[in-house]
């Protein structure tokens, strides 16, 4: 964090001219304030408290589950060192589905980094991506 607030805080005063001493807090210290623990779906909280990590996945199993219309579609950087996309190979792997809901997962993993975008022809083959999954599943 403390290299892009320095960096944010070098364009503000270079860039843009804007001097303030203010206190420049990055995600509004999110991460000290928020609370990340989440009840699991099916389980009684008088059994079970919330576990305390942002763990989503036993919902997308049951949310894939339960709503058999429900198709996922994941655009990912192969090199992205933010969300590997390894750990997303293994975590989608290890997912409670049936067959039929497992064919509903599409990945696609581009030659970039985290932020796709900027890479024009990754940030291109993207949004044909996004385009063709609307189009295959709005119908369904």
């Amino acid at each position: 964090m403390p290299a892009f607030t320095a960096g944010f805080r070098a364009y503000l005063r270079s860039d843009l001219k804007f001097e303030a001493e203010d206190e420049y807090a990055a995600y509004g210290n999110l991460f000290k304030i928020w609370d990340w623990s989440h009840a699991q779906p099916g389980v009684d909280p008088e059994d079970y408290p919330k576990v305390p990590s942002p763990n989503l996945l036993p919902d997308l199993a049951t949310a894939l589950t339960m709503n058999p219309g429900l198709h996922l579609l994941v655009e990912q950087g192969l090199y992205d060192l933010a969300t590997p996309s390894f750990a997303l190979k293994y975590n989608l792997d290890h997912l409670r589905l049936s067959p039929e809901a497992r064919q509903r997962i599409h990945v696609n993993l581009h030659a970039a980094g985290h932020m796709m975008y900027l890479n024009a022809a990754v940030a291109h083959q993207f949004r044909e991506h996004v385009v063709g999954f609307i189009r295959e599943t709005d119908h369904l």
